[in-house]
């Protein structure tokens, strides 16, 4: 029988976040930063929603978690992810966790409300972004585009 695509990635994650933490997030190969980028966020919401990803270390990467999205076909969660980006004050998420953490308690309800409706809409969408995300990463994908 052959493992689902939740399987697939999960079996990848652990070497990919070991390389994370050793060498950082640029060290990574372009479609390795996608996988990253998409897993983590939905690990996050899935764990704890938006506001968990947001407060975390990898909420400084959230522009470019929308970014990945796209790149995977999953534009309608990109949008949606964009949207509660855009409930920080000028749309700007702080690099830096701990000016990111005060931004975000001071946030007023309706933008953490904002948030709430995009974790529960991006979690619902969970398994069809995993397939889009495993059928990106999977090396015929990468060979029929180098062929064009």
């Amino acid at each position: 029988m052959r493992a689902s695509a939740e399987e697939r990635l999960y079996a990848r994650w652990p070497a990919l976040v070991d390389r994370y933490f050793e060498s950082g997030f640029e060290s990574l190969e372009p479609r390795d930063r996608i996988f990253f980028l998409v897993f983590h966020l939905l690990s996050q919401i899935d764990d704890g929603g938006l506001e968990q990803y947001f407060c975390n270390e990898g909420g400084q990467y959230a522009d470019r978690a929308a970014e990945a999205l796209d790149s995977v076909g999953c534009n309608a969660a990109a949008s949606r992810l964009r949207k509660a980006i855009s409930q920080f004050p000028d749309g700007r998420i702080p690099e830096d966790e701990a000016e990111r953490n005060q931004v975000v308690d001071q946030l007023p309800d309706d933008a953490l409300a904002v948030w709430d409706a995009v974790s529960e809409s991006i979690g619902g969408d969970t398994d069809s972004i995993l397939e889009r995300l495993d059928a990106f990463l999977a090396p015929s994908h990468h060979t029929v585009n180098k062929a064009q």
